[in-house]
């Protein structure tokens, strides 16, 4: 049952973060409202923000170490120290007006001082206890929105493409008095095609508990997704496996979460309200690439899995046939105490607009009612860490799928699991 639950949390993206009891303020970025996990603080009348959360407002890279901090937006160089007034900018003395300090795991630092020495414009809107910053880039003469459009079409046009994953995960799970925390890591290899919707990944889950007692060495699965349904193996059944729920159009799902598709996903997360901007240019490999910084706040994704509610809703209020059926995912409750922080770097070939890299961390919280031994509800609490580097290439090029047409339904598939563990205790 708990290896169950940890594959079936690799899939989720949550987050838990602490905040002080001091006065909050409201975040505006470039006219739309950005509720990072850490609200901005006032202390002292200086508005304080994590110096993560001010990287990706303005794009720009950050450093940490020891107590040193260095931000870098286009080569402008901004360093401060941890404790200290003095700070730097392009090797220039400058003073803030209140020093940086760590709490609760967060770098704070003055979100003014940060933000207008990196060229950002900041004003306070008294009435609605709000801080607006306004910071816009251009590259190609295009918005970082307009070329996220741009590359979305370069992608659709190849319709075809592949995907390689790597992904370490950090799992904590309580429940009552006992708890676990797993280190994790997964390889994926994926093809996707846009239209027909076809999705083919392979994946390999290993990892083992902070002690070593429990371990998960080297899970197989794969997934496909087509246009008559998702199926599935698992690790103890020699074939595939058709994923129904009563009442739920499988497809329909797919299509409007984006096929499980982290780039078609990404576009309708656009909508939901997740922050966008530049980063710093980069190369990799003799290759010049546009730098895409993509931030989804807890409310944004809320926001997100509120607009997959209203289009699909036969997944979170079944029909009356489907009532009676098992459903231990309780789909509408979990993600309701879900929370979730993610941040990409999408890199978008100068060349092509093809993207081709994305890097993502993402931080996860989630409280859930599960049954005991005895039948008994009892309260869990997942939090997980995911650093996960995705590769995009043979972009346009065909694939095969496996032939699933022999699959059995997952209601055959647990009881022939019922069954083989009725005649094990004979």
């Amino acid at each position: 049952m708990k290896k169950r639950l940890i594959i079936l949390v690799t899939m989720l993206f949550i987050l838990m973060m602490a905040v002080p009891a001091m006065a909050e303020v409201n975040l505006d970025v470039n006219g739309k409202a950005y509720k990072p996990a850490y609200a901005p603080q006032v202390e002292a009348g200086t508005t304080m923000i994590p110096v993560s959360v001010a990287a990706r407002t303005l794009g720009a890279d950050l450093t940490i170490q020891d107590k040193q901090i260095e931000l870098n937006k286009n080569g402008n160089i901004l360093k401060m120290t941890e404790g200290s007034l003095a700070a730097s900018y392009n090797g220039e003395d400058r003073t803030m007006p209140r020093a940086p300090e760590l709490k609760d795991g967060e770098m704070l630092v003055p979100l003014r001082f940060v933000c207008e020495s990196l060229s950002a414009q900041v004003l306070w809107q008294e009435d609605a206890q709000t801080v607006a910053i306004q910071y816009q880039e251009k590259r190609n003469d295009m918005s970082a929105e307009e070329m996220l459009g741009k590359s979305s079409q370069a992608l659709a046009d190849a319709n075809t493409y592949k995907m390689k994953l790597n992904m370490d995960m950090t799992l904590g799970m309580q429940s009552g008095s006992e708890g676990t925390t797993m280190n994790m890591k997964t390889q994926a290899d994926c093809a996707y095609q846009e239209k027909p919707l076809v999705m083919y990944m392979k994946q390999q889950l290993s990892g083992a508990s902070a002690d070593s007692s429990e371990k998960i060495e080297n899970v197989k699965a794969e997934v496909l997704v087509n246009e008559s349904g998702m199926y599935m193996t698992m690790p103890d059944y020699d074939g595939w496996i058709k994923l129904e729920v009563p009442g739920l159009d499988i497809k329909a799902l797919m299509e409007q979460a984006g096929g499980q598709d982290v780039m078609s996903s990404i576009t309708k997360m656009k909508e939901s309200g997740m922050l966008l901007n530049y980063g710093n240019d980069g190369n990799k490999d003799g290759k010049d690439y546009w730098v895409l910084n993509i931030t989804m706040s807890p409310d944004s994704f809320q926001n997100y899995l509120q607009s997959l509610m209203k289009q699909v809703p036969e997944v979170f209020n079944p029909p009356a046939e489907a009532a009676n059926a098992e459903n231990p995912l309780a789909l509408e409750e979990l993600f309701k105490n879900m929370q979730v922080d993610m941040f990409y770097q999408m890199w978008i070939d100068q060349k092509t607009f093809l993207p081709q890299f994305l890097d993502l961390d993402a931080n996860m919280d989630l409280t859930m009612k599960i049954d005991d031994e005895n039948k008994n509800p009892v309260e869990m609490s997942v939090q997980s860490k995911q650093n996960a580097k995705y590769e995009l290439y043979d972009f346009g090029i065909d694939f095969s799928v496996p032939d699933v047409s022999s699959a059995i339904s997952m209601s055959d598939y647990m009881a022939k699991q019922t069954a083989e563990m009725g005649n094990a205790n004979q």
